[in-house]
């Protein structure tokens, strides 16, 4: 079935069940193989730390192609962010960010590695430089950075200004944010 969806370039849409399924795109596979869309909710990570709500729990396999992912939440989620996180080594690592649908739905690409994943519902990103809390990392987020450390404006999302980490929020931040949109770090 992955080699057909590969020649032909579809756009596939698995549903596991009524709040949730997959999407593969056949222009993104490059090497079609077996894929696992395993999907199994769990409820045993701990999350103290986190920001939001826990969302949901679960469990993946490799899916062997590029996916992605669709979960429908309540619709009273509505505009919140699904910030995603997978745990490595007993450490929940963000992987990605979403903003919930009107309808309380959403798309998470590039899901394909095995996992336990939470998500966490929340009004802010957890997008690391996501200043301005639109669930892109951009020159918006670099620009509401200085914007930010020269008193001029407060950004959004204060937490996830320090994009290098070092403990300081800065035009280094602002820098480092242009630079790796533009693909030089």
């Amino acid at each position: 079935m992955i080699k057909v969806i590969d020649n032909k370039d579809l756009k596939v849409h698995f549903i596991v069940d009524s709040s949730r399924g997959w999407f593969v795109n056949g222009a993104e596979i490059t090497a079609p193989a077996v894929a696992d869309f395993t999907f199994i909710r769990t409820a045993s990570q701990k999350h103290d730390g986190l920001r939001g709500i826990e969302g949901m729990q679960f469990r993946t396999n490799n899916t062997g192609v590029p996916t992605g992912l669709e979960i429908a939440f309540k619709s009273e989620h509505a505009g919140k962010f699904a910030n995603l996180y997978n745990s490595v080594d007993g450490k929940l690592v963000f992987v990605a960010c979403a903003k919930l649908g009107a309808d309380g739905k959403l798309f998470l690409p590039g899901v394909t590695e095995k996992g336990d994943y939470i998500a966490m519902l929340c009004e802010f990103s957890d997008l690391q430089g996501d200043m301005s809390n639109d669930g892109i990392l951009n020159a918006v987020d670099a620009s509401a950075i200085l914007k930010d450390i020269v008193g001029l404006e407060s950004g959004a999302n204060p937490l996830m200004a320090d994009f290098n980490g070092d403990g300081n929020v800065n035009a280094v931040d602002a820098s480092s944010i242009l630079k790796k949109i533009v693909g030089l770090i």
